[in-house]
């Protein structure tokens, strides 16, 4: 597919491919080149081949490039034929789901609360048709996988966020008994301890109107992406409570972010600059990662909990009652063709229609100077 990409955006065929997307989509479309191992990234790529699939089979079967006569062309022929389009299609749908998980894992916001709904979300579209085919491979392995996504403290923030509470309503014995062991941990507290027995029935009483959405959590709003926010509207009505989702659901689930510190300690102590010290080079990584950091914060987004608009819609769909069985319409193209906004963007470093902040700004700025 990387190979098909730079054939279409060789000096002579890109002005000709941009003119048709721009004509048939009106607006400019590109290619997604991403690292060799970043699954999302290949995903990603897929479906930007798919999404531009009209306009790609315009250009092979357009009399400007039969003039070309191209010698060795191999991608004109099978991309007219249905054969590698419906493989594609068939990996973003048997993939799609996977994605909304390696999202929350890989973002550093406060996910830690989504991670067993989503899961169990995915379960419910990785079905296997007992056929072998590449659909089903796909789910058998996932649901062999999943159970090494289920540990206690993801369990019990699972139960304290308000999105998945119609989830964790019927939630197991296991995910309870996960729940008081991770809360007597955060507490500090033994069995036998009589303030944990005074906390324990203070935390049943705050959960139970919490679950329920009765008393003061009646009037709260339950479909809050942002769990923090969340309780930090309404602790009031159990501070215990509050204090365990403090501590629970403001963790990221997986520590992604943080190891990208390692990268960029590769950038910096390189062959040629093996000589830095330890401590100049705890300071150019520093650097490094507040410069980011700054430009995360001049660039930010409207949305305020963390997450993208595309995953916050299918955490909505995730976190749906679907005890009735009814299932939307679309169910089986939430994952499909779906080009999230400024996905190129995020990939280049550059959000589109955003002013780029420069190393000069941030050098003006007091907060950097400190």
């Amino acid at each position: 597919m990387t190979d098909c990409q730079k054939w279409f955006g060789t000096g002579r065929l890109s002005p000709l491919l941009q003119a048709i997307c721009e004509r048939r989509y009106n607006t400019s479309r590109a290619f997604i080149f991403p690292s060799e191992t970043r699954f999302a990234g290949k995903l990603l790529q897929i479906k930007r081949f798919l999404s531009m699939r009209e306009a790609i089979y315009e250009l092979v079967t357009s009399e400007e490039y039969r003039r070309f006569e191209f010698e060795n062309d191999v991608f004109a022929p099978r991309l007219q034929s249905s054969t590698v389009w419906d493989l594609m299609e068939r990996t973003t749908t048997a993939c799609g789901p996977i994605l909304l998980l390696l999202r929350l894992a890989d973002s550093n916001a406060a996910t830690l609360s989504k991670v067993k709904g989503t899961v169990d979300y995915i379960k419910t579209l990785m079905k296997d048709g007992g056929e072998d085919t590449l659909e089903d491979q796909i789910c058998v392995a996932f649901h062999n996988r999943a159970p090494e996504l289920e540990c206690d403290i993801a369990n019990a923030a699972y139960v304290l966020d308000p999105q998945f509470i119609k989830q964790s309503r019927h939630a197991d014995a296991d995910v309870m008994a996960s729940f008081w062991k991770i809360a007597r941990s955060v507490l500090r507290m033994a069995d036998d301890d009589t303030a944990w027995r005074r906390a324990r029935q203070s935390i049943v009483s705050g959960l139970a109107k919490f679950r329920m959405q009765t008393a003061g959590f009646a009037f709260e709003d339950y479909d809050m992406a942002n769990t923090c926010a969340f309780w930090g509207a309404a602790g009031c009505h159990s501070p215990a409570l509050q204090r365990l989702a403090f501590a629970l659901t403001s963790l990221p689930c997986s520590s992604g972010e943080a190891e990208r510190n390692w990268q960029e300690v590769k950038q910096n102590l390189t062959k040629k600059r093996n000589r830095l010290s330890k401590e100049k080079l705890e300071k150019m990584v520093f650097v490094r990662r507040f410069t980011r950091l700054k430009r995360a914060i001049f660039v930010k987004s409207k949305d305020e909990s963390g997450f993208s608009e595309w995953v916050q819609e299918l955490l909505v769909k995730a976190s749906a009652d679907n005890t009735t069985g009814s299932k939307s319409s679309d169910e089986e193209t939430d994952f499909m063709n779906f080009i999230e906004s400024g996905e190129q963007g995020r990939i280049n470093g550059k959000e589109p229609g955003k002013p780029i902040v420069r190393l000069t700004k941030l050098k003006k700025d007091n907060a950097c100077k400190s």
